[in-house]
């Protein structure tokens, strides 16, 4: 359990694997207490988009894009999905440079009650590919914060580091 209140980052390194996608496929997905959708990014959908779907509730706040199959397989890249709902802004960063942006998204991001990286909390919609440097933050990182990170693993002296709530850097 964790209570995001209005503000969270989700950032990884991701290598899909082009024999499998597109397919509809969640890369993670967090639920509260009641089974709703707090958190989930389809990475992509079968229809080549990527959906960043994030607040508490029966409903959630959505930002979604065509990306490109040299974005999502293939190849390494850095993603950084933000919200903060204080501002109602949403923005998904690939290799540190602002990829997508959504205004008006206000519904708060809440309790995460369970989270599971690489499908749905159900088990669908399994994600093909490798996965590196998995961070989860209680709040909204700066493209600054963003960048500064990009190749460099999480430690003590990132500006942010209190509000880590979880990271997994597979190196083991």
């Amino acid at each position: 359990n964790h209570d995001f209140g209005n503000e969270i980052s989700i950032g990884f390194w991701a290598n899909g694997d082009p024999a499998f996608l597109p397919a509809n496929t969640s890369i993670l997905e967090g639920k509260d207490s009641l089974g709703n959708r707090v958190v989930n990014i389809h990475f992509p959908w079968s229809n080549e988009r990527n959906y960043w779907d994030c607040g508490a509730g029966s409903g959630y706040d959505r930002i979604d894009e065509l990306a490109t199959a040299a974005e999502y397989e293939g190849n390494w890249h850095q993603w950084t999905f933000t919200k903060n709902a204080s501002t109602g802004t949403m923005n998904i960063y690939l290799d540190g440079t602002l990829w997508l942006t959504g205004s008006g998204k206000t519904l708060p991001v809440g309790i995460v009650n369970q989270f599971r990286l690489g499908n749905s909390v159900t088990g669908n919609y399994q994600w093909a590919g490798l996965i590196d440097e998995f961070s989860i933050w209680d709040v909204e990182l700066s493209s600054t914060d963003i960048n500064a990170y990009l190749n460099t693993k999480i430690d003590a002296g990132h500006p942010e580091f209190a509000n880590l709530v979880a990271y997994y850097d597979f190196d083991n």
